[in-house]
């Protein structure tokens, strides 16, 4: 199942999943199974088992790449166009 962290607490280390069936899943350190640590809007892959305990996987397909818009490429993209607007009028 996929979903994705809505909030991790280190000091308590614990967190709360938003799955895509809806669902809300507690998780606490023990359960990461990535050696990343877990931190607020990443992508997860996870199982439940019979207890509702998830044994979670960060989904590194979707949480390595980048947002576009944060690039240092897009901003120099979004600059170079206002320049070149600038120099226009």
């Amino acid at each position: 199942m996929k979903g994705k962290i809505l909030n991790y607490n280190i000091e308590n280390a614990s967190g709360v999943i938003s799955a895509d069936n809806g669902k809300r899943y507690l998780f606490s350190s023990s359960q990461w199974k990535s050696e990343e640590a877990p931190t607020a809007k990443q992508i997860v892959n996870f199982n439940i088992d019979e207890d509702d305990t998830p044994s979670i996987y960060l989904d590194k397909d979707t949480s390595s790449t980048s947002d576009a818009s944060t690039t240092p490429e897009s901003k120099g993209g979004i600059i170079d166009t206002f320049l070149k607007w600038f120099r226009k009028a």
